[in-house]
């Protein structure tokens, strides 16, 4: 059992992240001028801090499947 925000050593937690791209910055990423990333900083309870690098693909709108 895990409280809710927190995670116990050997769990695990699928994230899903939807981004929504501005107008001025959508036709650099269709002529691939432009990449999206960044970088998601994770706070642990004792003070240590993970960086996770994110990288994505722009491509068209498609259905969010339930989890």
């Amino acid at each position: 059992m895990s409280l809710q925000g927190f995670l116990l050593p050997g769990e695990e937690k699928a994230l899903q992240l939807t981004i929504f791209v501005s107008h001025t910055i959508a036709a650099p990423l269709n002529m691939r001028m432009e990449t999206l990333y960044t970088l998601l900083i994770v706070h642990t309870l004792f003070g240590q801090d993970l960086f996770v690098s994110l990288v994505g693909e722009y491509g068209t709108a498609r259905p969010i499947p339930s989890m």
